[in-house]
């Protein structure tokens, strides 16, 4: 059940249950939830990509555990278990971009910046990311280039759009500190 009250009225907002879920039936309701949020917080829907996404992981829900195993992974500085997990989850889905971008920063943080700008590169210009993703794209991009002024100009946009985006804002503090903008990068 996904339920949204305001508070101050005690009023709900919105309210919808779902019944008889799968842990795969469940992943796909994600979308809808997200739906049921933004117009109880009445936050206007613009991306329809996050469909694509929900269902991707619906269809291909052992490349997402993969995937989920590489990011704790690399939260534990396990940089080869981590490789390996984003590794497994291309093999099991090639079309896992987001997959690709996050081995990108596993190959960049232990120093093969070549190989995660091809794996940067093997992401297509039209593959269907939404806004926030394919501004991440961009700029690990730029970052690992390095372009660390086209980089910065990329995690502000994107900080403009969504600027709860803590990952970004660590990004470019690191961007700003290997520019040598060390005062930026502690702002």
């Amino acid at each position: 059940a996904a339920r949204l009250t305001d508070l101050q009225s005690g009023i709900d907002r919105v309210a919808e249950s779902f019944d008889a879920l799968t842990p795969e039936t469940m992943l796909g309701t994600a979308y809808r939830i997200g739906l049921l949020a933004r117009k109880g917080l009445q936050v206007p829907h613009t991306d329809s990509v996050d469909s694509f996404a929900a269902d991707f992981v619906v269809n291909h829900m052992t490349a997402y555990e993969a995937y989920v195993g590489g990011l704790d992974y690399f939260r534990k500085y396990d940089y080869e278990q981590a490789g390996q997990s984003m590794n497994t989850a291309l093999e099991l889905a090639p079309q896992f971009h987001i997959a690709r971008y996050r081995l990108a920063h596993v190959q960049a943080s232990t120093g093969r910046k070549e190989q995660a700008l091809a794996s940067l590169h093997a992401i297509p210009a039209d593959a269907p990311l939404n806004r926030r993703e394919r501004l991440y794209v961009d700029a690990a991009t730029a970052f690992f280039s390095p372009d660390f002024v086209r980089a910065a100009e990329i995690y502000e946009e994107l900080l403009q759009e969504f600027p709860y985006e803590v990952e970004a804002r660590q990004f470019l503090a690191e961007v700003y500190f290997n520019d040598y903008k060390e005062e930026q990068a502690i702002e």
